[in-house]
C-alpha cells in the first residue's frame, strides 16, 4: 500500500565518494570449485587495457556488457549504473524523501560518465563533479556464482590516483536541516560530518572495514557525534568493535548471528553515540535496531530479497525515514524501525536494483 505522504526529512543530503558505473556479473560454475572463477576474473582483467587505452567512443555501458557476455562462463550481466557505497543510500533519501541530495566525486568526460550522470539525475542525486580531463570515469565489476564465490574489480581509464580529491564542505547554509551521509572515512568527509553535527544536522556514520590508511579508531572518533551509525558482521567490522568496546566478551565467530554477547556490544555501540541515537547492526541473516530507552528490535527480511548492500540501502532508508523525535513508546519506536527496514529491501530483488517511494509495510519482518 503505497503511501501518499512522504516523511519528514532534512531539507538537504549532502554525501562525498567514488561515483563508478557499476556491472553486476553472474558466472555458470557448475562444479561450484574455485578454478572456473578463477579463470573468469582472470578472463575479465584483460579487459583493463580496452579500458585505458581502447577508443574512447567505444568504451560505454553497452559494448562493455557486450564483451563480457562473450566470456563463455558469463550468463548475465546487469547494468546498474551509478552505484557504490555512498551512491546506494543518497538514492534511497532521493527515492523516500522530499530533500535534495547533492553527491560530490571526481568523475571523467566520456560516455560513461553521461551514463553515470544520467544514473544519478535518474535517483534523484545532484552531482557536484570535479571533472578530469583525458578519461572517462571508473568501471566496477562485482562477478559472482552461485557457490558464493565473489570478486570485485575496478577499472580506470586514467591513473586511479586522479580519481582522489580532498573534500571541502561548503559551510554556508549549514543548519540543523542539512544531513551529512558518511560511508568511508576520510579526514575531509570526518570534517564536514563534524561541521553538520556542530549545527544539529542529521549525521549518519557507517562503520566501514579498516585499511591501511583508515584505523576503527577513526570511526570511533565519530561516534559521540553521529545521530545514526550502522556496522555489519562483514569484513569483521563487528568482531572488531566487539574486542575494543568489550575486550573481555570477544568469542571469535558471535557476530554472525544475534546471541547476548552481540547485544552486549550493540548496547555498547549505543553507549558511545550522541543522545537518542540510533545503532542498526547487520548480521548474516538479520538486523538488530537499539536506541537508548528502548528494547533492541531484530528483524529477518524474506529470503527473496537480495543481501547485496544491505548495510548501505538500510543507512539511506533510515536517514530519509528515521526521526527520534517521533517516537513516543514501544509502538512507534517498532513502527519506524519496521518501516526503514523493509524500505531497505524493497526493490532489492530487481535487477537492477530499485529503489522505493513511500510505503506502508502491510505485514511485519519483526523476529519475536
Amino acid at each position: 500500500m503505497l503511501d501518499t505522504a512522504k516523511p519528514a526529512s532534512c531539507e538537504t543530503f549532502v554525501g562525498d565518494g567514488f561515483v563508478p558505473y557499476y556491472l553486476a556479473v553472474d558466472i555458470q560454475n557448475p562444479s561450484g570449485e574455485g578454478t572456473l572463477f578463477r579463470e573468469t576474473i582472470a578472463a575479465i582483467k584483460q579487459l583493463k587495457t580496452f579500458v585505458r587505452e581502447g577508443r574512447q567512443d567505444e568504451l560505454n555501458p553497452r559494448t562493455l556488457s557486450e564483451r563480457l557476455l562473450q566470456i563463455p562462463s558469463v550468463v548475465s550481466v546487469v547494468a546498474e549504473g551509478a552505484y557504490s557505497s555512498i551512491v546506494i543510500p543518497l538514492a534511497m533519501i532521493g527515492s523516500l524523501s522530499n530533500a535534495s541530495v547533492f553527491l560530490h566525486g571526481v568523475v571523467g568526460s566520456g560516455p560513461i560518465t553521461d551514463a553515470i550522470e544520467d544514473s544519478l539525475e535518474a535517483h534523484g542525486i545532484e552531482l557536484v563533479p570535479k571533472r578530469l580531463t583525458g578519461g572517462d570515469s571508473p568501471v566496477e565489476i562485482s562477478v559472482r556464482d552461485a557457490f558464493g564465490h565473489q570478486e570485485t574489480l575496478r577499472f580506470y581509464p586514467v591513473s586511479r590516483t586522479k580519481y582522489r580529491q580532498t573534500f571541502l564542505l561548503n559551510k554556508t547554509g549549514l543548519s540543523s536541516r542539512t544531513g551529512f551521509v558518511l560511508s568511508r572515512y576520510n579526514a575531509g568527509r570526518a570534517a564536514a560530518f563534524l561541521s553538520v553535527a556542530n549545527v544539529g544536522g542529521l549525521t549518519s556514520l557507517r562503520i566501514a572495514e579498516s585499511t591501511r590508511y583508515v584505523t576503527l579508531a577513526d570511526y570511533l572518533s565519530l561516534l559521540p557525534h553521529s545521530i545514526q551509525t550502522f556496522g555489519s558482521h562483514r569484513d569483521d567490522v563487528l568482531k572488531k568493535l566487539g574486542r575494543h568496546l568489550l575486550p573481555n566478551n570477544a568469542k571469535s565467530d558471535w557476530t554472525k548471528q544475534y546471541d547476548p554477547e552481540t547485544s552486549r556490544v550493540v548496547q555498547a555501540i549505543v553507549d558511545q553515540t550522541s543522545h537518542n541515537g540510533l545503532v542498526v547492526v547487520i548480521l548474516e541473516t538479520e538486523l538488530v535496531f537499539a536506541m537508548r530507552g528502548f528494547p533492541q528490535l531484530r528483524f529477518r527480511p524474506p529470503s527473496n530479497f537480495d543481501t547485496r548492500s544491505r548495510a548501505a540501502r538500510v543507512q539511506g532508508a533510515c536517514a530519509a525515514i528515521f526521526r527520534a523525535d517521533e517516537i513516543e513508546n514501544s509502538d512507534s519506536w517498532m513502527s519506524l524501525a519496521e518501516k526503514c527496514v523493509q524500505a531497505a529491501f524493497r526493490g532489492s530483488e530487481a535487477r537492477p536494483s530499485e529503489y522505493p517511494t513511500p510505503f506502508k509495510p502491510e505485514s511485519s519482518w519483526k523476529i519475536d
